[in-house]
């Protein structure tokens, strides 16, 4: 299964749900983790828990449109991180990947920044989700925001991430508890396993 998180505004948890949603899926078989921002947030994280001695559980490239779809190959699954603002490299993610998956906070403005995504996965013949981040559960604004996407027919991923310290200060760290992305992982394989089918 091939995954690209994608938003075309930055700030929204791309690259730590990657690494996250990545660690989940090592569950499941091989993993890369194909890193597509020029900023090389993901490479860096890599780097980090590299320096304190440990090693990630799964594979991170530096990719760019040309190189994303050979990088894919020969893992079960690959997780695309991508940079907010750059067509060229998310036209590339959603071309490589089966499944699309939108991070985004809960907020009004947060939410009218996802319908953008969403149409270039739609374009694409991809399937979208949109996986709500930085979650306070059990709020209006999350029930608002589920139902805004619902309403205007937009797949809602049914794991929200919540709102976590730990989360925040994750990085250059391994991810041990994975505060939902476990069950996006699971979510996602069963989305794929009936495109599949």
């Amino acid at each position: 299964m091939k995954v690209a998180l994608v938003n075309l505004k930055g700030g929204v948890a791309k690259t730590t749900s990657s690494v996250y949603i990545a660690a989940a899926l090592t569950r499941e078989g091989t993993v890369v983790l194909l890193d597509g921002d020029p900023q090389g947030s993901a490479s860096d994280w890599t780097g980090l828990v590299e320096d304190s001695g440990e090693t990630l559980p799964f594979t991170v490239k530096v990719v760019n449109q040309r190189t994303m779809k050979k990088a894919a190959q020969g893992f079960d699954h690959s997780v695309i991180d991508t940079p907010p603002g750059n067509p060229q490299v998310i036209d590339a993610a959603i071309a490589t990947a089966d499944i699309v998956v939108i991070p985004t906070d809960a907020s009004a403005m947060d939410i009218q920044r996802v319908w953008p995504s969403i149409e270039a996965a739609t374009r694409a013949g991809k399937p979208a989700a949109v996986l709500i981040v930085r979650a306070r559960l059990n709020t209006r604004s999350l029930a608002i925001a589920v139902e805004t996407f619902e309403k205007a027919g937009a797949a809602v991923i049914d794991a929200h991430i919540p709102l976590r310290e730990d989360i925040k200060n994750a990085y250059g760290t391994i991810p041990t508890n994975l505060h939902g992305y476990d069950q996006v992982a699971t979510d996602l394989l069963e989305v794929h396993s009936g495109i599949a089918s």
